[in-house]
């Protein structure tokens, strides 16, 4: 009985009988040649026509290289696609890293009481009187305060900026703050808080925060407060910090980067 080579996937069968072939004869070889290919996996051979032979040294490295990578990529996939106590191992990790990080944040703090006067409704004031506040460590870059109750970002890039603020004001009047880059509001990073609606009256606290991607260095960075009430209002901050923070990717923040990271740890 003859033996049978697929003219696609380049599967051999050995002495099978014609009527017990799988698919069509049109799609084998009968008895095919293969002794151009001979100790090498079929994975290497070409098929042109009824004719067997073999891809040279840089087509066979391609295919070597193609396939550790799919099996690097299926190793890796461990930590994002399946369930598996590798995933869940990865994810205890993750979340130690980002509570270290968020302890490495820092910025400008003040203690003491600021009153800003007659704000104007519909118009965020910045809160200028900041000035002379401190400067504390950061974890991922150096900032200062410039003065001006402001952060000078020295580079572009990622910058994770928080904010906490305790402040007193007008009863039954919301207060909200936000983040500005040079002088223009960063969606996603404010807060409001109505006062008078619980506990002691005119008085509370607020804050957020996000991942801001600054696209030049020296934007200045501060934080301001406004209201939508009619009239003018004042606002008292009696306890203020500004954090801000340089994210950088060496450490990797979800399961698609840290996967990405072993990835390359794998090659």
């Amino acid at each position: 009985m003859p033996d049978w080579l697929h003219r696609t996937d380049r599967l051999l069968l050995r002495s099978v009988p014609r009527s017990k072939l799988p698919e069509p004869e049109a799609n084998y070889i009968e008895t095919p040649d293969l002794s151009a290919v001979a100790g090498f996996p079929s994975i290497y051979w070409i098929v042109t026509g009824d004719i067997v032979t073999l891809m040279d040294q840089a087509a066979r490295d391609a295919v070597d290289a193609a396939a550790l990578s799919d099996e690097l990529d299926a190793v890796a996939d461990e930590l994002t696609n399946l369930r598996t106590i590798t995933r869940a191992f990865a994810e205890v990790v993750l979340d130690e890293v980002n509570v270290l990080r968020a302890r490495a944040y820092g910025g400008l703090y003040r203690g003491s009481a600021v009153t800003v006067q007659s704000m104007p409704n519909n118009v965020f004031t910045k809160l200028v009187a900041l000035t002379g506040s401190t400067t504390m460590a950061t974890g991922g870059g150096v900032v200062s305060d410039s003065g001006a109750g402001e952060v000078v970002l020295p580079t572009s890039g990622d910058w994770q900026i928080t904010w906490q603020v305790s402040f007193s004001g007008s009863n039954n009047s919301a207060y909200e703050f936000a983040v500005f880059g040079d002088g223009t509001r960063i969606p996603q990073t404010s807060g409001t808080r109505e006062l008078g609606t619980g506990g002691s009256a005119g008085v509370g606290s607020v804050g957020a925060g996000g991942i801001v991607n600054v696209p030049a260095a020296g934007v200045a960075i501060d934080l301001r407060c406004g209201h939508a009430e009619s009239g003018a209002r004042d606002v008292t901050v009696e306890r203020l910090q500004l954090s801000v923070v340089e994210v950088t990717d060496r450490v990797p923040r979800t399961l698609t980067q840290l996967r990405n990271a072993v990835r390359g740890k794998l090659t």
